[in-house]
């Protein structure tokens, strides 16, 4: 079954944006959202998405991640999600960089209808932050459940604190048991 209708797309927070890509297919899919919201800490694949989006006004992009608390932690690239080096790296090595947290509900985003978290095994910790958000909007939430061991159950019992009256589904998007999403709907 679809866990994710036209309707569910149109004010869209994307953790863990990357390039942007994940908008892209939504809106091929669903037709153009309304407001998005997107958040990528790392310098390379921010700035791909900005080529992409720039001239969007209602497309916003944050060079920074989602957590429960504003935080900064050092960046190393070798923890990056683009394990196939796809992207170009023009950061030099002998500088020291920082992704910058903050919580989602600290900034106050629009009514939000979809909320996908995939944050490389921050997304307990960024759903902690949007629990004010989550508990008023109600989103469709896709969450990747594969980055740390206990993430499948950690996962559905923060959502399920927040907002005991989500369904959930389970999605496998490849062929390793790892790639699964869990959809709050």
């Amino acid at each position: 079954s679809n866990f994710v209708h036209p309707s569910d797309t149109l004010r869209f927070v994307d953790a863990g944006a990357a390039t942007g890509d994940t908008l892209q297919r939504l809106e091929s899919r669903f037709g153009p959202v309304e407001q998005a919201w997107l958040f990528e800490p790392e310098i390379p694949a921010y700035y791909e998405a900005l080529k992409y989006y720039a001239k969007r006004a209602e497309i916003w992009l944050f060079n920074m991640g989602l957590d429960e608390k504003p935080s900064r932690a050092p960046y190393h690239p070798c923890l990056s999600y683009d394990v196939t080096n796809e992207m170009q790296r023009n950061i030099p090595t002998d500088i020291t960089s920082y992704i910058q947290g903050i919580p989602l509900d600290g900034i106050s985003p629009f009514n939000v209808t979809l909320f996908k978290l995939d944050i490389e095994g921050m997304e307990a910790r960024a759903l902690r932050g949007a629990k004010e958000m989550i508990a008023h909007d109600k989103p469709v939430i896709a969450v990747c459940a594969y980055h740390r061991a206990n993430d499948y159950w950690q996962l559905i019992d923060e959502v399920l604190s927040i907002r005991p009256d989500y369904r959930i589904g389970i999605r496998l998007y490849a062929d390793i048991l790892e790639d699964v999403t869990l959809y709050f709907h």
